[in-house]
């Protein structure tokens, strides 16, 4: 039985306040459009987590299964084993880090380098040669890129303005079209993953759904089913999607385009649905439609904490900004904050 098909037939309680706090608007982040590059990580080993309660002797040195820099990179075929040598001698010569090394032996770049640093730490990316998912994804992508340390930026406040005071479900909103919400609710996705928080993703946008077009994965079955009592539980066993290399993040496609989006969204199923789904995930996402569907979004705000309003520079205008938290404020749908794009 997969965990789809076990939140949404088995019945629990749960003690997850619903209880929403409004928070200032002092929370605003901004994501630059800076350019992207690459900063040199260091290279010491990263500390496991304690595996019993005897004490910091139960924190070892461990990275990689044991693997050092050069065992990473001559595996990845950036290097030779004769070039690991080079490396290791001049390291020995000149008192380097391996890296230093071999970038001044002009062996690896920086970006390769850089993906054998994060390999070490067990932190998994994916280098641009790898078309397995849409290139919007940055913090897959581009990890050490400024877009994502700005995303990182918004991830943190969210953690202490949502996370941290109970709210478990938050609904990613924008005025209207091509403003960045399923950009930022994907990406908000993995970041949130990677710090161990098991994830969940869900694409509630029954009029114009993206995150199977950003992830790659199969729209046929998803959201749309479920509500809609179409999914048979072969399907059921087939969500959530996962991603082999981000294993803390899960994926609900909005399934097949329903004709009647509003009544499905507005079906008791979901509150249900979600309602389980909360013992099995530390925080759920959902991308929602654009608030020009006003009944979808009051539907899913029925079903949320918080929500995070996403705006665009030189495409959302100050009326429809407003038209949104005033509608957001009429629902009682409280808002933890606003990023505005500049991408």
């Amino acid at each position: 039985m997969s965990i789809l098909e076990r939140a949404f037939n088995k019945r629990k309680d749960d003690n997850v306040s619903s209880t929403s706090e409004s928070v200032e608007a002092s929370n605003v982040r901004y994501i630059d459009s800076g350019s992207d590059g690459f900063d040199t990580i260091s290279e010491d080993h990263r500390v496991i987590q304690q595996r019993d309660m005897g004490g910091f002797d139960a924190l070892i040195a461990h990275g990689d299964d044991g693997n050092t820099i050069g065992d990473i990179l001559e595996k990845s075929g950036a290097l030779t084993r004769e070039q690991v040598e080079d490396t290791l001698r001049l390291q020995d010569e000149e008192n380097l880090y391996f890296g230093e090394a071999a970038l001044k032996l002009k062996y690896v770049t920086h970006e390769e380098l850089n993906f054998a640093l994060a390999r070490q730490y067990g932190y998994e990316y994916l280098t641009p040669d790898n078309a397995s998912m849409s290139k919007e994804l940055i913090s897959v992508y581009k990890p050490f890129s400024k877009k994502t340390e700005a995303l990182r930026a918004v991830r943190s406040a969210l953690i202490v303005n949502v996370l941290d005071k109970g709210h478990q479900v938050m609904a990613i909103l924008s005025p209207g079209k091509g403003e960045g919400k399923s950009y930022t609710a994907a990406n908000l996705a993995i970041l949130f993953s990677q710090l161990n928080k098991k994830t969940l993703l869900i694409d509630a946008n029954f009029r114009s759904p993206r995150q199977h077009e950003i992830f790659n994965f199969d729209p046929r079955i998803g959201l749309s089913a479920i509500l809609g009592g179409r999914l048979s539980r072969e399907g059921f066993e087939k969500l959530p999607e996962t991603l082999e290399a981000f294993s803390n993040v899960s994926l609900l496609g909005s399934g097949p385009i329903p004709p009647n989006p509003s009544e499905l969204l507005g079906n008791p199923r979901l509150k249900m649905f979600l309602k389980q789904l909360r013992n099995i995930y530390d925080i759920i996402i959902i991308d929602t439609p654009s608030a020009e569907y006003k009944a979808d979004v009051q539907f899913v705000s029925q079903c949320v904490d918080i929500a995070v309003v996403v705006c665009r520079k030189n495409r959302t205008s100050i009326s429809t900004y407003k038209n949104l938290l005033g509608f957001c404020s009429h629902i009682n749908l409280p808002v933890a904050g606003v990023i505005y794009n500049e991408f």
